[in-house]
């Protein structure tokens, strides 16, 4: 701490008075009356500017949170999507491969009567 000693004249003016004023860090803040009307208005302004940031804090929050939802939402509907694609490809595969099978049961009762031609001209010849 910084002493400046200043001669003060007392108030009659016959002997000067010591002064040491205190440094500005050392002022006791807890008491409001001794606060300066300045340094209220800031703390005011401080306090005031405070709400507001806290209160664009949660917005941002919010926002966030529905950035995030969004997010989680396309990623769901693009996931859909392949999946839907995927069961697409299946069900035609699927139905391709029931169409291939009922050609070859449409097609097999005609093998099966060349078999069983074959077979008795085969067993006519060997006799």
């Amino acid at each position: 701490m910084s002493t400046h000693n200043a001669q003060l004249p007392d108030l009659h003016g016959s002997s000067p008075i010591s002064y040491t004023p205190q440094e500005s860090s050392s002022n006791d803040t807890s008491n409001p009356d001794a606060q300066s009307p300045a340094a209220l208005e800031t703390i005011s302004q401080l306090r005031a500017q405070n709400t507001q940031l806290q209160e664009k804090n949660i917005e941002l929050r919010i926002q966030n949170a529905q950035l995030q939802a969004e997010a989680e939402s396309t990623e769901i509907r693009i996931q859909n999507a392949q999946l839907q694609s995927e069961a697409e490809n299946h069900v035609a595969i699927s139905e391709m491969q029931d169409r291939f099978a009922q050609q070859l049961k449409q097609e097999q009762p005609e093998y099966g009567w060349y078999f069983c031609i074959v077979c008795a001209l085969i067993f006519w010849f060997c006799r």
